[in-house]
């Protein structure tokens, strides 16, 4: 049995609201093996010793595995085994772009970013030359532009 609405305008709407983007990005990695250790680090003041004592011991090198994971990609993809060389352009590229707008460029940029981490020197010199201006396609001609995968992501979203 049919039900005739008198008003011929109505309609139900469903609407969502995502606010992504309204969060802090954090600035240490946190993994859960630093958390809960042994058993001897249950209480709180044994905790926070605990995640000082095995923060000075080990580095975080989830960086650094990176970058080699992306040079690989970057040199299974070209052929030409100048990876490095196309992150560091990469990199150099991102520090110049001034603001990253949207969740996409946020997450490259905190991917390019070398941070605070004992990385290779050239990484460091990479940022540098963006900081200072240079002309990053000329400084590292060993990666024309569009040579890697990463370039479109980089001209597209940042």
């Amino acid at each position: 049995m049919p039900l005739e609405d008198p008003y011929n305008w109505r309609s139900l709407i469903c609407l969502y609201n995502l606010h992504i983007g309204e969060y802090i990005i954090p600035t240490k990695p946190t993994y859960p093996w630093h958390k809960w250790g042994d058993n001897e680090s249950k209480s709180f003041k044994k905790s926070k010793l605990y995640r000082k004592a095995v923060d000075a011991e080990e580095p975080d090198g989830s960086r650094e595995f990176f970058y080699t994971a992306l040079e690989y990609f970057i040199n299974l993809h070209t052929n030409k085994r100048q990876g490095r060389e196309c992150l560091l352009r990469l990199i150099c590229e991102n520090t110049q772009i001034k603001y990253h707008i949207g969740l996409f460029s946020e997450i490259l940029n905190v991917i390019l970013t070398p941070g605070k981490e004992n990385l290779n020197k050239s990484y460091r010199q990479a940022v540098e030359y963006g900081q200072l201006g240079v002309d990053c396609i000329k400084y590292y001609a060993k990666c024309p532009p569009g040579d890697n995968f990463l370039d479109h992501l980089i001209h597209d979203y940042i």
